[in-house]
């Protein structure tokens, strides 16, 4: 009987080494393929952060131009402010360069996302916007000669200016808050 016992052990013994075996080649594998995710969703958040980067970099850029291509025509005196004259050709050119750029920009942001980014900087065109409608309106308004303006027209007045020079100050502020989100989301980017 102890010839048999000493078999039956031989018999486990090898079957114990093999599924041993087999199981730690399994957990092998499995740990492998683990590693292999992690690397491959790493090397995605990788080529998805590049663009990111160069679309929230063009944002911010072309939300900056806007803001410094929007010159000051506006002269204080005793009364109401008055408006000087129209934008040049040149100025005017960059105005809307400086606009077609920050919508390409907002564009890829809006892609490439993540939604905090995106929402930031639907705020930034919302001002760019509304600064983009004031002075277009202001330039084609200074347009008209003086001797044929009507006396008053409020809707050109000083406060209109005065509007102008609030949405510069709300684009830097959005243009810090978008900087901030970008910075945020991109820490959280695997690398």
């Amino acid at each position: 009987m102890g010839a048999l016992d000493s078999g039956w052990a031989a018999v486990l013994g090898a079957v114990a080494g093999a599924l041993g075996a087999v199981i730690a080649g399994l957990l092998g594998v499995l740990a492998q393929r683990a590693s292999a995710r992690i690397a491959a969703r790493s090397e995605d958040a990788r080529h998805l952060r590049e663009p990111r980067i160069a679309a929230f970099k063009r944002l911010i850029d072309g939300a900056t131009r806007v803001r410094e291509s929007v010159p000051v025509y506006f002269l204080p005196q005793e009364g109401p402010w008055i408006l000087v004259s129209a934008m040049s050709d040149k100025e005017w050119d960059a105005w809307q360069s400086a606009n077609k750029n920050w919508r390409e920009a907002w564009r890829d942001v809006a892609l490439l996302g993540p939604d905090s980014v995106a929402n930031s900087a639907d705020a930034i065109g919302r001002i760019c916007d509304e600064m983009g409608a004031k002075v277009t309106s202001l330039n084609n308004w200074r347009k008209v000669p003086l001797e044929t303006r009507p006396a008053s027209k409020p809707d050109f007045d000083d406060t209109t200016a005065r509007a102008i020079d609030h949405l510069h100050q709300q684009l830097a502020d959005e243009v810090s808050k978008f900087t901030e989100q970008a910075r945020h989301a991109l820490k959280f980017d695997a690398t």
